[in-house]
């Protein structure tokens, strides 16, 4: 039993840390866009 958890808990970290990455992704696109959106609208 305790393997497994911790074989889970590993797997779990993983998805937790791309999760990450891709919202921190996410977020610097959105901004990126909304910056040129701004300045082309000028």
């Amino acid at each position: 039993m305790n393997w497994q958890s911790k074989k889970w808990r590993d797997e779990t970290m993983k998805a937790h840390k791309w999760w990450s990455i891709a919202a921190l992704f996410c977020m610097i696109m959105a901004i990126y866009s909304g910056h040129k959106i701004i300045h082309k609208a000028k």
